[in-house]
């Protein structure tokens, strides 16, 4: 893994509202420099630096909030996001 290119960790989606939020993880320095980033709506919002096993930690704790606030996993192959975002998202994973 590189900083260019982030690793795609979780991806939730809220039925309500159609919001989809994923979870990204860059390797700034191997696994004991990460950076772990929210990206929603094609914007980027960072949440925390740390060694891999921190941020996977902090990811954990970031999508247990996202399902009390009613995210969930969509079943593979739903198309869950507006085209342009869904884009971005592959653009950003390379």
């Amino acid at each position: 893994m590189n900083h260019d290119k982030p690793r795609l960790l979780a991806s939730r989606l809220r039925e309500s509202d159609n919001e989809a939020r994923h979870l990204l993880l860059y390797s700034l320095r191997g696994s004991a420099e990460t950076a772990l980033t929210k990206f929603t709506h094609a914007a980027e919002t960072p949440i925390g630096n740390g060694s891999e096993y921190e941020m996977n930690q902090k990811a954990n704790g970031v999508i247990q909030a996202w399902v009390a606030e009613g995210f969930k996993i969509q079943p593979e192959g739903k198309v869950y996001e507006r085209l342009p975002w869904t884009i971005a998202l592959a653009k950003k994973l390379g």
